[in-house]
């Protein structure tokens, strides 16, 4: 494979992966896309890049860290607090599907049954039948499951203000280093 193929592929790889995370909540994903493959697709990184990921990957396991270690402090694990967020994050009034949340979780629809009936068994959702389609599972927040989200999210809020402006720090070195 040649070498611009193998960019081609890898720009529309991550603006893949970009696009079904939640980057598009605090920036513009297609530029932002852009410029971070562009940066990233260097055959040899400058110093300064070595910086940035260190900084970003050590931001990455402090924020997962003390996103662990609140949300146990809130009756959550991890994979529950992703959940409830995700379910808390949708727009839908009826709730997201078991479809919908697989995507957003990045996890096969088989995994994402088992832990909402989990999270079911725990208080923190219920399902229920699709009004207009009875072929579809919605999955709602119960107040317990609303509850303890709303205060962890509240507990988290200074990590995400970090995690963000170190993500804004090394966006803008990234465009330095590309002279965009």
């Amino acid at each position: 494979m040649s070498k611009e193929n193998v960019k081609i592929e890898r720009e529309a790889l991550y603006r893949q992966r970009l696009h079904t995370g939640s980057c598009e909540s605090w920036c513009d994903a297609p530029r932002f896309a852009r410029d971070i493959v562009s940066f990233l697709s260097e055959p040899l990184p400058p110093e300064q890049e070595y910086e940035s990921v260190a900084a970003l990957r050590s931001a990455l396991r402090r924020f997962a860290h003390a996103t662990e270690l609140i949300t146990r402090a809130h009756g959550l694990t991890s994979q529950r607090y992703d959940l409830l967020v995700v379910i808390r994050g949708t727009s839908q009034v009826s709730g997201p599907t078991i479809s919908e949340l697989a995507e957003r979780l990045s996890l096969a629809p088989h995994s994402v049954t088992e832990l909402v009936m989990r999270a079911e068994d725990a208080g923190l959702v219920r399902r229920t039948e699709d009004a207009s389609d009875g072929r579809l599972t919605r999955v709602v927040l119960s107040r317990e499951g609303h509850d303890r989200l709303s205060e962890a999210v509240a507990a988290l809020r200074p990590e995400r203000h970090r995690l963000l402006q170190l993500l804004a720090d090394v966006y803008a070195q990234a465009r330095a280093l590309t002279g965009a």
